[in-house]
């Protein structure tokens, strides 16, 4: 009996695992060398981008989201096209001759705090991690490139920055170290 809910546990993980897998490859890209795990994708196009967003100050995660566009876009493109792609939602305020601000981002369960300002970041992949930088320009003067990554951080705390989202290489270890200790256990008794 022990022999079949075994066979049975490492089926079931097998099938996680190829689900796993399957949903990486489909909703990640690499840029610079550093790996994302998106949401989702919006747009289409030649050209990537990825936009992160941090609710971090309200206590909760960080995602990434995936843009593809030719042409010319905006860091407001991005934002506009992932919010009518998918789950991610936005307020915005556009002050004349300022610009557009984000007032709030809600994601699932998730919003910031419309207290806080949402703080806009431009990002340099470097070794498999992100160097985030405070934007100079406001997202809609943000002219993206291929390869872009943004970043929404909501909060004012001194040297913080929006958190790329870990890749699901981590769940993969786990997984796999699960297996292993379940593989090397000996039976009762022995």
């Amino acid at each position: 009996m022990q022999r079949t809910s075994e066979t049975a546990a490492r089926s079931v993980m097998a099938g996680l695992l190829g689900l796993l897998a399957a949903a990486g490859t489909a909703l990640g890209t690499t840029i610079g060398g550093t790996e994302f795990d998106l949401e989702y994708w919006a747009g289409t196009g030649a050209n990537q981008a990825v936009m992160v967003v941090d609710f971090a100050a309200t206590g909760g995660q960080s995602y990434s989201f995936g843009f593809q566009w030719d042409g010319t876009a905006t860091g407001y493109d991005m934002v506009q096209a992932v919010a009518g792609a998918g789950a991610l939602d936005f307020a915005a305020t556009t002050f004349p001759g300022f610009g557009t601000y984000i007032d709030n981002f809600l994601y699932g369960s998730e919003a910031g705090n419309v207290s806080y300002y949402w703080q806009y970041f431009t990002g340099t992949p470097t070794g498999g991690t992100v160097a985030w930088t405070s934007s100079m320009i406001g997202m809609s003067d943000r002219i993206l490139s291929d390869g872009s990554i943004d970043g929404w951080y909501n909060g004012f705390n001194p040297g913080a920055s929006p958190r790329a989202p870990e890749p699901a290489t981590a769940l993969f270890l786990a997984a796999g170290v699960l297996l292993s200790r379940k593989a090397i256990r000996r039976p009762r008794g022995a």
